[in-house]
């Protein structure tokens, strides 16, 4: 059984960032395909424009969904009587990545009783609007088997669907794509398929990397959603997610912080020259305890690019991006080949986790727990065991140093009570 969801775990913020990252870049990329789709159309003739919805008819009637499939099909045919269809499908075909094996196994039949057309003999189709034709386009080059889905707008798609269309097409083509794409798509299935939602600090350096070479190299450099999307990956990736609450157990530890900084401090000031080594472990220490400090405090200048929330606004996020992550899964599910059962089981588990996980965050959200915020305190209790250790080892190390003081400090009285008997002592001589 999944256990409950701990949303204030290092591990689980680092997933929150990663699905926070892919949010960002799809949104910036749904700007982009379009931009760039809206394009392609504005290119045709005008003959070829006015015919889309014809062709897309024709799609439909042919069944096709796909430019590419996996299965082992030698020959594909088309059966119309429009000529611009022909057209269009080769416009399109010669922009898929691997173009003359695509047009090798598409056939072209024309009925027999087709006449000869003329460009204003073509029935006149209510013309769909430009995101609708170029979303039912783009999809063309999504190999999905198994995925009846219709999306009309670009931010319906799941990134894996986008990047996918991407991956197949010369239009967002560029240097080294093939592999940013494959491993795009690869750490986007880590982070939906994350059984416990928790990602190590690497992987997510990876998804903000990849995210980053595949905005520079499709996107327009001067387009403001371009330079927005940039801008708040980085805070992002620069984010501690400060939480604004400040229970008596935090407190304690930054009780406790102070009292072992003020300890470090007092005993590097007792050591003398002779324990140079010493005097450097105590700054270190003290660096140490300053850096946590800063870490625990919302206004830390050096973590000036963090963001504070409230606990209801910090919940509210990761509600959000747990319903990303069932719609990824949902996703993925629809997408299963026939026959894998196996894979389709997997994606079921993980689906009723992620549901457990969901109703968790939302029992947190309408029922608010005075003591909730103690799963947020477990990483600050490991410091605070580990200052203990610090401090009880520097109180010990006072200790010894009191007593040797006090030692000396006898030894300095007996040897005054010496000098001033030996003076006597000759005075009366």
């Amino acid at each position: 059984m999944t256990e409950v969801l701990d949303i204030y775990n290092g591990d689980f913020q680092n997933w929150l960032k990663g699905v926070i990252a892919l949010n960002t870049t799809n949104t910036a990329l749904q700007k982009t395909v379009k931009q760039k789709w809206e394009h392609f159309i504005s290119n045709l003739s005008d003959s070829e424009k006015s015919h889309l919805e014809t062709f897309l008819i024709c799609v439909c009637k042919n069944r096709v969904k796909h430019l590419e499939t996996s299965k082992n099909v030698t020959n594909k045919k088309w059966r119309c009587e429009h000529s611009l269809c022909e057209k269009l499908m080769n416009r399109l075909l010669d922009h898929h990545v691997l173009p003359l094996k695509l047009m090798c196994k598409w056939k072209f039949v024309v009925p027999k009783e087709k006449q000869e057309e003329k460009e204003g003999q073509i029935p006149e189709k209510k013309q769909g609007d430009n995101d609708s034709v170029a979303v039912r386009l783009g999809m063309l080059y999504i190999l999905d088997e198994n995925d009846d889905t219709v999306n009309d707008k670009f931010c319906e798609l799941d990134i894996s669907k986008m990047i996918k269309m991407m991956g197949s097409c010369k239009l967002f083509k560029f240097e080294c794509s093939e592999d940013v794409y494959k491993s795009m798509i690869t750490i986007r299935n880590e982070l939906m398929h994350s059984p416990d939602n928790h990602f190590p600090d690497t992987k997510t350096r990876e998804v903000f990397v990849l995210s980053e070479k595949v905005l520079k190299n499709t996107c327009d450099p001067g387009a403001i959603y371009y330079k927005d999307a940039r801008q708040y990956l980085q805070q992002v990736e620069d984010e501690n997610f400060t939480i604004d609450f400040k229970p008596k157990e935090h407190k304690e530890v930054i009780k406790s912080v102070l009292e072992v900084s003020k300890t470090a401090d007092d005993l590097e000031n007792m050591l003398g020259e002779n324990h140079a080594e010493s005097k450097i472990k105590c700054k270190q220490v003290q660096d140490l305890l300053k850096e946590i400090t800063n870490n625990m405090d919302k206004n830390s200048s050096e973590r000036g690019q963090s963001s504070t929330y409230r606990p209801e606004e910090y919940k509210s996020i990761v509600q959000k991006h747990l319903e990303t992550k069932k719609n990824a899964l949902q996703n993925d599910i629809r997408t299963v080949p026939d026959g894998d059962y196996q894979r389709l089981q997997e994606l079921k588990c993980l689906q009723e986790g992620n549901d457990r996980h969901l109703q968790d965050v939302k029992k947190i959200i309408s029922n608010p727990d005075p003591c909730e915020c103690s799963q947020y305190l477990k990483s600050l209790t490991k410091k605070k065991e580990e200052l203990d250790k610090e401090r009880n080892q520097y109180k010990r190390e006072i200790e010894r140093k009191r007593n040797s003081l006090q030692d000396l400090q006898t030894q300095t009285e007996l040897l005054k009570q010496m000098v001033q008997s030996q003076g006597e002592g000759r005075i009366q001589d």
